[in-house]
């Protein structure tokens, strides 16, 4: 029987680059993103899921493509099962989805063929808003894993806002996929990578992560493959060369002003209190996540910047709304904190930073404590 594993987490954590090394090691295959898993509703309620999954193949109702989407932050329309790395052409993925009655029975025809294109044992499927799903995931597959790929939340804004993104919309990417990746941490089959420790230490961590999936370490995982797919636009590395920390740090290195505006998201960004107990998320803000991977926190919400993330979010809402996304109107997932007095101009934030060490508790598994508390270490200053 194959191994299944879903990767997933906040964009620009690190996952494509152990998306890449993952695929160079002979027991494993991982292709590219299937924009699959991250669509709560297959897990929910196949019967009826399984049905517009064939809708997005058929070309006549290509505009139902739209309605097939993410209920978190990241819409994401769609899907992409019939990437050519997966081998199958739109006849044999419709007959497939056809005669499956299960979930279960669908995934484990539909990676057959890619595992035995490649010789493979184990599959790993990376999307980052796979993290929306892997609760649901874990309850389906019980030899299925989980890995949570995580990073300082202002590099991984900084970098998702090089990448063409609204420091909001950015921002909630980090704050959405991470608080959903967390709700699964319980488990012991879930495992989080640190981006940080990634590149600062990648054959201790990676080796760490291939005992986890059950394979051998091999060298090739950490062989460079500068033939592969060009680098992504705005990335500081490419994910198929070899591991760098350049990119540790790339956020203070941006304009004052940009540092501000991303700050000031990350400060007010909230995933709505009914829509996180409905997803069993529990920690709503950049705040509360900060204490879990013990990273720093910078408080800073510039009333300059409140208007402009005001009208981001409306304008996102009214473009969910219009397409007739899952999370349109009152299923909107997001809303800016009930702040005290903003400082109109400041050099100085307010931070928070963790009181215990980050390499002690990272990876983080199942049977280890959660960090201690975030304790305030420079007193404020408006």
């Amino acid at each position: 029987m194959s191994k299944t594993v879903l990767m997933g987490g906040s964009g620009s954590t690190g996952s494509s680059l152990i998306r890449r090394m993952l695929d160079r090691h002979p027991q494993t295959f991982s292709g590219g993103e299937l924009n699959f898993f991250n669509k709560e509703r297959i897990f929910n309620d196949w019967p009826s899921a399984g049905p517009k999954v064939i809708n997005c193949l058929v070309k006549r109702r290509q505009w139902l493509r739209k309605r097939f989407t993410t209920s978190g932050w990241f819409p994401y329309p769609g899907h992409n099962l019939l990437s050519e790395e997966y081998g199958w052409n739109k006849e044999e993925l419709v007959r497939l989805l056809e005669n499956s009655p299960t979930l279960e029975d669908f995934v484990s025809n539909f990676f057959s063929k890619p595992l035995g294109l490649h010789k493979a044992s184990h599959w790993v499927e990376k999307t980052p808003s796979n993290s929306y799903s892997f609760r649901a995931f874990l309850s389906h597959f019980p030899e299925g894993k989980v890995v949570h790929t995580t990073r300082n939340p202002y590099d991984a804004v900084a970098s998702l806002v090089r990448r063409g993104f609204t420091p909001t919309f950015a921002a909630g990417i980090w704050v959405y996929n991470t608080g959903a990746a967390l709700g699964a941490r319980t488990s012991s089959r879930y495992l989080a990578v640190r981006y940080e420790d990634l590149v600062d230490s990648p054959e201790e961590e990676v080796s760490t992560l291939l005992e986890f999936l059950g394979v051998d370490v091999d060298p090739a995982v950490f062989r460079p493959d500068e033939s592969s797919q060009p680098q992504v636009e705005g990335w500081q590395n490419s994910a198929a060369s070899a591991v760098s920390s350049k990119s540790v740090g790339g956020f203070k290195r941006m304009p004052t002003e940009a540092q501000e505006e991303i700050r000031t998201a990350l400060s007010v960004f909230e995933i709505r209190p009914d829509v996180a107990g409905r997803k069993g998320i529990q920690s709503r803000t950049c705040r509360e996540l900060c204490n879990e991977p013990c990273y720093e926190f910078s408080d800073f919400p510039n009333s300059k910047y409140l208007t402009k993330i005001r009208n981001d979010m409306r304008k996102d809402l009214l473009r969910r709304t219009i397409r007739r996304f899952e999370t349109e109107l009152l299923a909107y997932p997001a809303r800016i904190q009930r702040q005290g007095r903003c400082p109109s101009n400041s050099s100085s934030p307010r931070f928070l930073r963790c009181s215990t060490s980050r390499s002690a508790n990272w990876p983080l598994r199942a049977s280890q404590p959660l960090p201690r508390p975030c304790t305030l270490y420079v007193s404020l200053r408006f």
